[in-house]
C-alpha cells in the first residue's frame, strides 16, 4: 500500500498506524459515496465492472489526497 506507515513498536507509533488506517477508510467512503467524475460514470459498466472500476478511481483518488496531505504536513 502507499500508507507511510511508522515502523516502530512504540505506543506513538502504533496509534499513528491506527489514526492513518482509519482516515483513510472514513475518506474512501467519504470520496465513493460522493462519486466525483469519472468515477459516477464509470459505475454504470456492465456486468460488476462499473462497481470494481468506480472502487479503484476512488482509492486512487484516497491514495492521492493521503499522499498530498503527509507531503504538506510533513510527516
Amino acid at each position: 500500500l502507499f500508507l507511510p506507515w511508522r515502523w516502530s513498536n512504540d505506543a506513538h507509533a502504533i496509534q499513528i498506524n491506527l489514526a492513518l488506517a482509519a482516515a483513510s477508510f472514513l475518506l474512501f467512503r467519504a470520496l465513493d459515496i460522493l462519486k466525483h467524475p469519472p468515477a459516477n460514470t464509470l459505475q454504470k459498466l456492465p456486468a460488476g465492472l462499473g462497481i470494481l472500476i468506480d472502487d479503484l478511481i476512488v482509492g486512487i483518488y484516497a491514495a492521492i489526497i493521503l499522499q498530498t496531505a503527509r507531503i504538506l504536513l510533513g510527516s
